[in-house]
């Protein structure tokens, strides 16, 4: 079906209704004039697809729309996606085949990266529909009120996580996001730590370590007094640094790294010992009360990125999706 060059002006606000058609071979949509009216192409089926973007009008439907091919035309993800967002809604309601078919096409072409891109934006798209469905208008009813505010909860809820399911694992389809993830994580806590250390505001992470007589000195010391190179006599504000350093108290503790504390902590399958040998006090200092609070945060983000990343790396997201 060649329609290159052809020119529609249809005032009476249609300009081609192809539903159910069928064309084994080419369907041809290029130079296209058309002045008013829609296209529908609702269960065509055509082999090779071949089109310029600028053809199509505002108005499409492709709900059913299959094809085999895209033939010298574009298959871009982001020139594609402008296309499908004019042709997958029906008096308001999202329509994913179109996104599903498209995906499946540019994936047997070999553009993966394109059909994953498709199909995050579909899952995009349903997931704000759902919500949008969700919703209900308060009539001043008191039960009404009350289911409103519920729906509204429940979008809340749905919303983060669907942003947390893009963000970390892209709905499954880009699962080295939850990588990149996962480094932000280890580098905010890497940072914390450092600033905790170094303002003083670690302690040795054991009971008996805290009551023993030389960290309770070390401790209750208001300047311990350490020499710098010149001689000069100052105040170390770290007693763990100092502690740990003695040779006569904590020489042989475990040794901090703030690095190595940022990947035990928000790594869970490492236990490298730094955890259970140290802790951020919140009661010395600015940094020690905010890691202190942010190391719960950490610890949970770990293992739900973790958790995310592997269920996108086995597919385990997308199977419940497909």
């Amino acid at each position: 079906l060649d329609c290159e060059g052809a020119s529609f002006d249809s005032k009476g606000g249609w300009a081609l209704n192809a539903q159910r058609m069928v064309v084994k071979q080419g369907f041809f949509w290029r130079k296209v004039r058309q002045t008013k009216g829609p296209v529908y192409l609702a269960s065509a089926a055509v082999g090779d697809l071949v089109d310029d973007l600028a053809s199509w009008p505002g108005t499409l439907l492709l709900d059913g729309f299959t094809y085999d091919r895209i033939s010298a035309a574009p298959t871009d993800a982001k020139a594609r996606l402008g296309w499908l967002r004019k042709g997958s809604s029906f008096e308001g309601a999202f329509l994913p085949q179109p996104y599903t078919q498209l995906a499946k096409v540019l994936s047997r072409m070999g553009h993966d990266r394109d059909a994953r891109l498709v199909l995050m934006e579909r899952e995009a798209r349903l997931s704000r529909q759902t919500r949008s469905a969700r919703k209900v208008t308060p009539n001043g009813d008191v039960d009404i009120a009350f289911a409103s505010l519920g729906a509204d909860l429940a979008n809340l809820a749905e919303w983060l996580w669907d942003v947390l399911l893009r963000i970390v694992a892209g709905y499954g389809y880009r699962p080295m996001r939850s990588f990149y993830a996962m480094l932000g994580l280890f580098i905010a806590a890497g940072v914390l730590a450092s600033l905790t250390w170094n303002e003083g505001s670690f302690a040795p992470n054991s009971d008996v370590m805290l009551t023993s007589p030389g960290w309770m000195t070390v401790a209750a010391k208001d300047c311990i007094p350490r020499m710098q190179p010149n001689f000069v006599t100052v105040c170390d504000p770290n007693p763990a640094a100092w502690w740990s350093s003695n040779p006569n108290l904590g020489l042989d503790w475990t040794s901090f790294n703030p690095w190595a504390y940022a990947a035990d902590l928000v790594v869970p399958v490492l236990d490298i010992g730094q955890t259970s040998a140290w802790a951020p006090s919140k009661d010395r200092g600015f940094w020690g009360w905010l890691f202190w609070w942010a190391s719960w945060w950490l610890e949970a983000l770990g293992w739900l990125v973790t958790a995310l990343g592997a269920a996108a790396i086995t597919g385990i997201i997308q199977r419940d999706r497909g």
